[in-house]
């Protein structure tokens, strides 16, 4: 892509990587999966900037969920 001089990397992450101060009654054990959302959250905003002026555009994107989660649930998550 660099040497094209354009294209599109686009990561997606969900919500839940900021979802650390939320209770843990709402969002139990979430703490590898949100971890490792947030590190692809930081990941994309330094990858951006790394390629600026290349022609080659880094963005990220959050999956939202159909309802909110619990453990009873198994709706998917778009």
């Amino acid at each position: 892509m660099r040497d094209r001089r354009q294209g599109a990397i686009v990561n997606i992450a969900g919500m839940i990587a900021f979802s650390g101060p939320a209770p843990h009654e709402q969002l139990p054990r979430r703490a590898v999966y949100a971890g490792a959302l947030a590190h692809l959250v930081a990941m994309s905003q330094t990858l951006s900037a790394e390629l600026e002026g290349t022609g080659v555009k880094g963005s990220r994107s959050f999956a939202r969920a159909s309802s909110p989660p619990n453990s009873t649930s198994d709706r998917a998550w778009t």
